[in-house]
């Protein structure tokens, strides 16, 4: 890295500058190799970009083109050799780039980053590490979740296989979530389970990134919740509340723990604990400008008030969630809140309202591709249709949900599509109903035999055994 006074690194941008001034003046590349004596390679190379290059090769390029080195050194960026405080820097933007601003901007630069580092020999642990850790990232949020998962398993693989402790960041637990995450997006419950307990025990709190660990926690929360373990995520969060309340500097990280607890109050019924902490979350999100947040908050605090009976109280709080949909950048979120106003509209008799706002909610889960509320969504929207006597179109968006469900195996949504199947077909006399209704019974066996060990491991996890 000494010769950085020689050696000048050329972007894709300054490359595809010497590439328009060649074509500008109609010559090849092997002609202007013999006119300033570069081989036609380096030209090549050069007009590629993203390599380094000789300054002596620039000075006869800006020479022939008629500028001074200066010149082109004033108009153009120029990045010179960086050194290992400066790469960790440029990480970190990356980083930035990915999660909070431009996505294709963070990738380009890491793309970038990589070309140098392998010009440059750079062979650091982490900075060989990061990049994959960074790609993995890029891709769950494109939902390309194959990639995704190679990305993140590959970290995890070099890690494993070092026999020295090159985990400064405690990427393998960021990596093993980041596939928990993936698994989860898809469903795959056991297998989003099994991950996120891997990266509980591979966390090392001697590391870095403590905020991992939390973020850990809560994905395991999540996942407990879809697996209807409610009482055992119920207890993880409220141990990780009381351990955390004082060192989880985020607020972002305090509420969606907050979120998870609200969620799991309202599931056993618990609603004015429930209420309780809505309205903490909400003085919260509202201070530090959460708008997600505050959208989910205003939802949950919807569902409580339906849950209890007070339908004027959910819509409104259902409504101030919506007037906030434009703010959110998780858009998926409005499906849910979309999803319930349109029942408590049918329960206070506006059925025609409340029957335009799930076809919206069951646009915004096809248009998200989000199948599990896509399928409760559908479910809604039959039950409004089942009220207003049309009973054949209701049929009709209960096979596509059960279509769906029995692909995802939604087991509990399921049981509810048979459900509602069988009460059309019985009666409307439908040549379908002996073939639901067989079909209803062996699923209620399976269900049965799977909530009876749910209970008894529930139990167990009470007891502490």
């Amino acid at each position: 890295m000494g010769n950085s006074t020689n050696s000048i690194f050329v972007t894709a941008e300054l490359g595809a500058m010497f590439k328009n001034e060649r074509k500008a003046r109609e010559i090849s590349q092997l002609e202007l190799s013999d006119e300033i004596g570069i081989a036609n390679s380096t030209i090549s190379k050069i007009e590629k970009g993203v390599c380094k290059t000789n300054k002596v090769y620039l000075e006869k390029l800006c020479s022939y083109y008629g500028m001074s080195i200066d010149e082109f050194s004033a108009h153009h960026t120029i990045q010179p050799v960086i050194d290992k405080a400066d790469t960790r820097l440029q990480l970190m933007a990356i980083e930035y780039d990915i999660d909070l601003m431009d996505l294709e901007q963070g990738i380009e630069d890491l793309r970038q980053f990589e070309e140098y580092s392998k010009l440059e020999g750079i062979k650091e642990s982490l900075l060989v590490l990061f990049p994959y850790y960074l790609r993995g990232k890029y891709y769950e949020k494109k939902r390309k979740w194959n990639s995704a998962l190679e990305q993140y398993g590959t970290v995890v693989q070099i890690i494993n296989s070092s026999i020295e402790n090159i985990d400064e960041e405690n990427l393998k637990s960021a990596c093993l979530n980041g596939m928990a995450r993936v698994y989860l997006r898809q469903n795959y419950l056991d297998e989003a389970l099994a991950y996120v307990d891997l990266g509980i025990e591979a966390f090392n709190p001697d590391s870095k990134r403590h905020h991992i660990q939390y973020n850990l926690w809560i994905n395991k929360a999540i996942i407990l919740e879809r697996l209807n373990r409610d009482v055992e995520a119920l207890l993880l969060v409220e141990s990780v509340c009381e351990r955390g309340s004082s060192s989880i500097r985020s607020g972002d990280a305090w509420l969606n723990l907050l979120l998870i607890r609200i969620e799991l109050l309202n599931k056993l019924g618990r609603y004015d604990e429930a209420i309780h902490y809505v309205q903490e979350g909400l003085f919260l999100a509202r201070v530090d400008g959460l708008y997600d947040h505050a959208f989910d908050l205003w939802s949950s605090l919807g569902e409580s008030y339906a849950q209890k009976g007070l339908m004027v109280n959910a819509e409104l709080c259902y409504q101030s969630a919506l007037k906030l949909e434009g703010k959110i950048k998780r858009k998926h979120l409005a499906i849910k809140t979309h999803t319930h106003l349109g029942v408590v509209h049918c329960e206070c008799g506006k059925l025609k309202l409340g029957q335009s706002t799930l076809v919206k909610a069951v646009q915004l889960a096809r248009e998200y591709k989000d199948v599990q509320r896509l399928v409760k969504s559908l479910i809604s929207l039959s039950q409004s249709l089942v009220m207003q006597n049309k009973d054949m179109e209701a049929y009709k968006h209960l096979i596509e949900a059960r279509s769906i469900s029995k692909e995802y195996n939604f087991g509990t949504l399921t049981f509810t599509v048979l459900l509602n199947m069988s009460d059309i077909c019985k009666r409307n006399k439908l040549p379908d109903y002996q073939k639901v209704i067989e079909e209803f019974q062996e699923l209620s066996i399976r269900l049965l035999k799977r909530d009876r060990a749910l209970m008894t491991h529930q139990v167990e996890t009470i007891r502490g055994v």
